[in-house]
């Protein structure tokens, strides 16, 4: 090509480009448009509403971002490595002590944590803070492959985001719910796909039993309604397959039955011994994690608000009921409307029962948050196919029923939702989730139980309508802790109830045994029940504070005591758990925590075997002087700890994809 040349005309030295209309439509160049929210929002609607979701998320958790604390949300220690030690430890020093086995989601947190660098306080305020926008995006991009109308995939979306179970979980510090709450979008694509178990390879099977150990470990009781779900359409397979062999074929029903069995056993192997504790203990598959904070009324819960602390009002009526309602009646949303009602009616059903567990040994009205996060999610993806769908012809056709029902549930779900908003950022001072500000337990109290001693402390609240009461350590209680926490001995509950009731002629005996040195009444208090406990014996008040008022057991021993053949006693220092040290004669060695088999001392390199007291504590008798060393036998635990592993990772393995052989390549691969 030839290039043609112009000759150069010479350029004032004031010249200036000329921006006028003419020239701009002539040139070959595009000129950069001004910022402009508004364009912003029209061209990117997806992303501008996420920004929108997360100022309002901010705004929610204002004052309240690290640190959190409250509801049935337990302190956090500061490092990961903490919830992974812990998560391996045998033995718990949890009120008077607990072998329970520590359940899975601990670990997987203690895994993840490694994203904060090990930072477990901030993982877990990043994950409550951005809850509601990670939700946003899986709920939109599932919404999206419902409809190629990209703003009503923002307004499901929208709706699935601040619905009352999430709300009511971010707000009372429920741990399990809002996990479930933010993979939910992926776990109900996944359950959609168990329609056709047949259809799916093993690998994807595998994949699927994954994302269920994930759910198992955080939601028990979520798993367990997916096992009814899967349990029933076993007997829809069977009466199909009895009524008409040729609908469903016997290798089809071998193949889709084999894999239901997969998806079922395998979280269960993987989550064992916790999944076997489970099972000998049906209650604790009802109760999520953290401390067992009542939920809601039966009414509140069927229309999809779990209630309890921290939930929305009761007259923001959800619309999630009535769209699944109407969704049966529809042909290509009847799948979804029938999985939301089974799950509400589960929901309701298991939400009227009372359990206790978790630290509260009162029955207390049952959280079910976490069983509407699949109803919430199919009854608004089928409010988005009848409206992608049916919308049109609705609109095209002559006023009648249709158009009273999809406007009243339309304002329905408006005033539900924006006044869902605006109640959760108004909330956010009077929440049950806060930044701890405050320990349950005094500080003298607290440096007292962090000697070598080891004391406990039993504190009470008391109010016009109950009194309440736990044995505290020397901090308050820890991610994880309150699941284990097991049921005080009779001896130590009757002498409690004693004590409180003003017959506890015994009481202080039998709380010294234990460890228990300090009693601690906490502010509001009950002026009878102060003079109650001043007038039995063996209680001394100690002090009176702003906090409560404070009382000293009389005799009460150190975590590990030694009785000489003299009759003195003698506090042997120790550490959480256990001690080693020199015994200076023969005498008796005492433990002041619950008895377990695995409580082990050896006497220079000998074990005793040890012995339990009638109130339920392990003692050693030693015959003669000389070094020892005392502990729990953790062997067991680690080996399940290492099977969990290896099933964990054998899952994981057949998950990945596997290496073609040659006869399923391609001749152009192949050369």
């Amino acid at each position: 090509t030839a290039l043609r040349t112009q000759e150069a005309e010479p350029v004032s030295a004031t010249s200036s480009l000329d921006f006028s209309e003419e020239v701009a439509q002539n040139a070959d160049i595009e000129l950069v448009r001004t910022p402009s929210f508004l364009r912003t929002i029209r061209e990117r609607p997806a992303l501008a509403t996420f920004v929108l979701v997360l100022i309002a998320s901010l705004t929610a958790f204002r004052g309240r971002y690290f640190d959190l604390v409250g509801g049935a949300l337990a302190l956090t220690p500061s490092s990961g490595l903490d919830l992974l030690r812990q998560y391996v430890d045998s033995w718990h020093v949890v009120g008077l002590g607990s072998s329970a086995n520590m359940p899975p989601w601990l670990a997987i947190l203690g895994i993840f944590t490694f994203l904060t660098g090990f930072n477990a306080k901030l993982f877990i305020s990043i994950l409550f803070v951005f809850a509601a926008p990670l939700a946003f995006i899986g709920a939109f991009r599932l919404a999206r492959k419902f409809t190629e109308l990209q703003y009503l995939a923002i307004g499901a979306a929208l709706i699935y985001t601040f619905a009352p179970l999430a709300l009511a979980a971010l707000n009372s510090g429920r741990l399990g719910t809002v996990v479930l709450y933010v993979i939910g979008p992926w776990l109900l694509r996944a359950l959609l796909g168990i329609e056709s178990l047949e259809s799916l390879s093993w690998r994807k099977i595998w994949w699927l039993s994954i994302l269920l150990t994930l759910v198992f470990a955080f939601s028990p009781i979520t798993f367990l309604a997916i096992v009814i779900w899967q349990f029933l359409l076993v007997i829809l397979d069977v009466v199909a397959f009895n009524q008409n062999s040729s609908q469903l074929s016997k290798d089809k029903f071998d193949t889709r039955n084999l894999r239901r069995i997969a998806i079922v056993v395998a979280p269960a192997i993987v989550c064992a011994p916790w999944s076997l504790e489970l099972l000998l203990h049906p209650s604790r598959l009802l109760i999520d994690p953290g401390l067992n904070i009542p939920g809601g009324e039966v009414l509140s819960i069927l229309l999809t608000n779990p209630g309890g602390a921290g939930a929305p009002p009761f007259w923001l009526i959800p619309s999630i009921l009535f769209i699944a309602i109407i969704a049966i009646f529809v042909s290509n949303t009847a799948r979804l409307g029938e999985v939301a009602l089974f799950f509400i009616g589960l929901a309701t059903i298991l939400g009227s029962r009372q359990v206790a567990g978790h630290g509260q040994f009162v029955p207390e009205s049952l959280w079910v948050g976490s069983l509407l996060v699949i109803p919430t999610l199919a009854a608004v993806l089928a409010g988005v196919v009848m409206v992608d769908q049916y919308l049109p012809k609705i609109v095209e056709s002559a006023i009648d029923y249709r158009h009273f029902l999809l406007s009243s549930v339309s304002l329905l779900t408006l005033i539900s939702f924006l006044g869902s908003i605006f109640w959760w950022i108004g909330s956010a001072s009077s929440a049950p989730l806060q930044s701890k500000q405050s320990s349950a337990l005094p500080a003298f109290l607290s440096a007292e139980a962090q000697t070598n001693e080891r004391f406990k402390t039993l504190v009470v609240r008391s109010s016009a309508s109950e009194t309440t009461f736990f044995v505290a350590r020397d901090r308050d209680l820890h991610l994880g802790e309150a699941d284990v926490t097991t049921a005080l001995s009779p001896v130590v509950n009757r002498a409690i109830v004693n004590l409180v009731t003003g017959a506890g002629i015994d009481s202080s005996q039998i709380m010294a045994e234990f460890g228990i040195k300090y009693v601690f009444l906490a502010r509001p208090f009950n002026k009878d029940l102060v003079r109650t406990i001043d007038g039995v014996g063996g209680f001394s008040r100690a002090s009176k504070t702003s906090e409560g008022i404070t009382w000293k057991v009389a005799g009460a021993l150190a975590h590990i005591s030694f009785l000489s053949q003299s009759g003195e006693y003698i506090a042997l220092p120790s550490g959480p758990v256990g001690a080693t040290g020199f015994l200076p004669s023969a005498g008796t060695v005492i433990i002041t925590e619950k008895f377990e088999g695995r409580w082990r001392l050896l006497l220079n390199g000998r074990e005793i075997e040890a012995e339990e007291t009638e109130s339920g504590v392990p003692r050693y008798v030693i015959p003669e002087p000389g070094d020892f060393i005392i502990y729990h036998d953790g062997t067991e635990r680690r080996g399940w700890v290492s099977l969990q592993i290896i099933t964990l990772g054998t899952l994981v393995i057949l998950a990945l994809p596997a290496r073609r052989r040659r006869k399923e390549m391609t001749p152009e691969e192949l050369s």
